[in-house]
């Protein structure tokens, strides 16, 4: 309820305090894909593509 009220108060600090939460979820993921692709190196084929998304998600 109390996040609601801020929300209609103060909607700009609202919008990017969720854009800082998408882009750190964002850069988590990448480096959790990274670390997944250099574990499982030799049990699966094309580990390439999961590091490269994993680049491309800590990036972006």
């Amino acid at each position: 309820m109390i996040a609601g009220i801020l929300t209609f108060i103060w909607p700009a600090i609202t919008g990017l305090v969720l854009l800082y939460l998408i882009a750190a979820r964002a850069v988590v993921t990448g480096i959790i894909e990274i670390i997944a692709t250099i574990q499982l190196r030799e049990e699966i084929d094309n580990e390439l593509w999961l590091a490269l998304s994993g680049v491309a998600s800590a990036l972006c």
